[in-house]
């Protein structure tokens, strides 16, 4: 009986490398989107906190130049909220565009495995007629030179 050797295992290797490091790859882009979406969160938080003292201060304090401080503050947290919001969309986006590269890279591995797969039961197929054909000629050889 031969050894079934899948001709193409070599870049089966190579697409479960390129689709681990695709893997490797997301999992870092989303560690990096987890963190701008945990910041904007933070920058929002702060935002209305400090919008929420301000309210406070107006109600105790007069000061035109305090308020105007604080309109320059509430401003730049604002322009800060929104930058970090654009930082987590593009962050999302380049995870989804490589999540669909992780997937395109599982297609083309499982088409492989599943050709293996294909060819392996053929050769076993193959190896089971001709182990059935060895057995059919012993049997004839047997009964031609059996005593009569």
């Amino acid at each position: 009986m031969t050894r079934f050797v899948f001709r193409l295992q070599s870049v089966l290797r190579l697409r479960e490398s390129e689709e681990q490091a695709l893997l490797r790859s997301l999992a870092e882009l989303q560690r990096r989107r987890d963190a701008a979406r945990t910041r904007l969160e933070l920058l929002k938080a702060s935002a209305a906190e400090a919008s929420r003292r301000g309210a406070l201060r107006r109600l105790s304090s007069t000061d035109p130049l305090a308020e105007s401080r604080l309109q320059h503050y509430l401003a730049a947290l604002q322009d800060a909220v929104r930058d970090q919001a654009y930082t987590l969309h593009l962050a999302q986006e380049a995870v989804d565009a490589r999540l669909a590269d992780v997937m395109e890279a599982r297609k083309a591995r499982k088409s492989l495995e599943r050709l293996r797969e294909i060819q392996c039961e053929e050769h076993t197929r193959l190896e089971a007629s001709e182990e059935m054909k060895a057995l059919d000629e012993v049997a004839a050889l047997r009964f031609t030179h059996a005593p009569s």
